[in-house]
């Protein structure tokens, strides 16, 4: 999951990433995700990534 959100650059750095999760700033769907080792699966269908107030990515699976 770290690695999806700086490779899409909606964060700066790992660190930020990392930052951003533990205070509950990173929404799959909605839901809070603070599970550092989360891992997206393939088939899951359409998910939306919301990383604060204003970023989002919409990833297709």
């Amino acid at each position: 999951m770290i690695d999806i959100l700086v490779s899409q650059n909606l964060v700066s750095s790992k660190a930020e990433a990392k930052r951003l999760m533990t205070q509950n700033a990173v929404k799959i769907d909605g839901k809070i995700c603070n599970d550092l080792a989360h891992i997206l699966k393939k088939g899951c269908g359409e998910l939306v990534i919301k990383v604060g107030k204003r970023r989002f990515l919409r990833v297709l699976s």
